[in-house]
């Protein structure tokens, strides 16, 4: 590892690439997790589903948004993981306890090398409810395995507040601390 890298809580990459298309997709875009290096978003979406989370340390260390395709899962045991921005790979990283009983991390020794996907990602603010739009309730249906997908991509704890609401077609899920999202597109009912 470098001065190029950064690190970042595991569950916000699982989050991301629990959102975003399957390989099948032929949108090869979104067959990765987005970075905006402007923002320090981390995105990942497959056009039905969208998650988006914030890491501080990204914002800034590198222009505009990087498409990355991770070439395998990141294990749940993973609670940290180390992003070397500029080569593009993650490295693994273990919790340990240190000499003088501290938290640390090390290494696994597991490294992946991600592919960059040259290509444009979708304008996810356009789908992103801001603070000062109102929200509104109407009838709608979910489609299940998008909400447990939601659920399971903010790992959202049933003893933790969460929160849903309603904007416009689309339907967020917040974890309670504002920093997590995912928004579900929906079918409505028709007004009988």
């Amino acid at each position: 590892m470098n001065n190029n890298t950064i690190i970042i809580p595991a569950k916000i990459i699982r989050g991301a690439m629990l959102c975003q298309a399957d390989s099948r997709d032929v949108r090869e875009y979104l067959n990765g997790i987005a970075l905006n290096g402007d923002t320090g978003e981390v995105i990942g979406t497959d056009g039905h589903i969208l998650y988006v989370n914030t890491v501080s340390e990204l914002e800034g260390v590198f222009k505009g948004i990087r498409i990355l395709q991770i070439p395998q899962k990141i294990p749940a045991s993973i609670r940290k993981i180390a992003l070397d921005y500029q080569a593009n790979k993650i490295y693994l990283l273990k919790e340990i306890i240190d000499d003088k009983g501290n938290m640390a991390t090390e290494p696994t020794g597991v490294v992946l090398d991600c592919r960059v996907l040259d290509d444009d990602y979708p304008d996810y603010h356009q789908v992103v409810p801001s603070a000062d739009k109102q929200l509104f309730a109407n009838p709608f249906t979910l489609n299940p395995k998008l909400v447990a997908r939601a659920t399971k991509a903010i790992e959202v704890d049933a003893r933790e507040g969460q929160s849903w609401f309603v904007y416009e077609n689309y339907v967020v899920l917040s974890d309670g601390f504002g920093a997590k999202v995912i928004v579900m597109k929906m079918e409505w009912e028709d007004d009988e």
